[in-house]
């Protein structure tokens, strides 16, 4: 086994001790009735997440020449793609009565991209375009809620296609890269804009979770499952030394997000309700 082998278990096993400290406070917050649904979908989905990473270490450990088949990892992690997505549309159902187009044709465009990008480097059609659907119906929640809950304004959302429009056609131009020095320049380049799109992430979480207000809780919950779904496809797009350390920001993703699902409001009390509230509740 080689050392980047070594440095990858290690910091999968890292990720795999955080994911469990998320996984029994999350669970914590499903017993009470009160911090709604959302805390039972993501328990599920870091649980999911668990078994993903698990699957990597024990692979990498057994066969660490051999590049990885379609595998169990990918079905989990995909499995946790779709709880987020089932827990989101629980807390965001009154806000997504109407279709947002603009987030549907960026959804598109932006898993298009990826998906072209990963059949390029693996060749596996089929797989990569299974697997890139969840993925494109995650985005599509994520950018309409960001707008809609004002967690991101249209400027910040333009401000953050930029990095994104300069990274996909940095990408591409690495394809026909055949000088090593010059690869590694673009590699260094693209990581750097990755992980500055990763801290303007961050903040604006870590921002919203400071906030007092009742909104800011579900706004830091947006934001920070984007952060998270952002860092996964950062970790797609880089190998060797880069992806253990792309593991490394993906894994602080992860406190970041429980502390959001702690500040969700939940579901209101029956005392809390107006009169129409308790009608409508009573009818469905």
């Amino acid at each position: 086994m080689g050392y980047l082998a070594v440095l990858e278990n290690i910091m999968m096993a890292l990720q795999v001790v955080v994911l469990i400290f998320v996984i029994v406070f999350s669970a914590g917050l499903m017993k009470k009735a009160e911090n709604g649904a959302f805390p039972a979908f993501f328990t599920f989905a870091m649980l999911s997440y668990l078994l993903s990473d698990l699957y990597i270490i024990i692979y990498t450990f057994l066969r660490p020449e051999d590049r990885m088949p379609f595998a169990a990892d990918e079905i989990a992690e995909c499995a946790a793609l779709l709880l987020l997505i089932a827990g989101i549309e629980a807390i965001s159902k009154e806000q997504r009565k109407t279709v947002s187009f603009g987030s549907l044709i960026f959804s598109l465009l932006f898993t298009s991209a990826n998906i072209a990008l990963w059949i390029v480097w693996s060749g596996e059609w089929v797989q990569d375009i299974v697997f890139g659907l969840p993925y494109f119906y995650l985005i599509y929640l994520l950018v309409a809620m960001l707008k809609r809950s004002g967690a991101m304004s249209e400027t910040e959302m333009i401000a953050t296609l930029m990095p994104c429009t300069v990274l996909f056609l940095l990408h591409v131009f690495q394809i026909f890269v055949t000088k090593p020095l010059l690869g590694s320049a673009l590699d260094a380049t693209c990581f750097a804009l990755e992980i500055g799109v990763t801290e303007w992430f961050f903040w604006k979480t870590w921002q919203n979770l400071q906030n007092k207000e009742k909104e800011s809780g579900e706004r830091a919950l947006y934001l920070s499952v984007t952060a998270l779904l952002w860092t996964v496809l950062v970790c797609y797009m880089n190998g060797g030394v880069l992806y253990v350390a792309a593991v490394g920001v993906n894994t602080m993703t992860l406190p970041l997000m429980l502390a959001a699902v702690k500040r969700l409001p939940g579901d209101k009390k029956p005392e809390e309700m107006n009169p129409g509230e308790k009608k409508e509740q009573g009818e469905s």
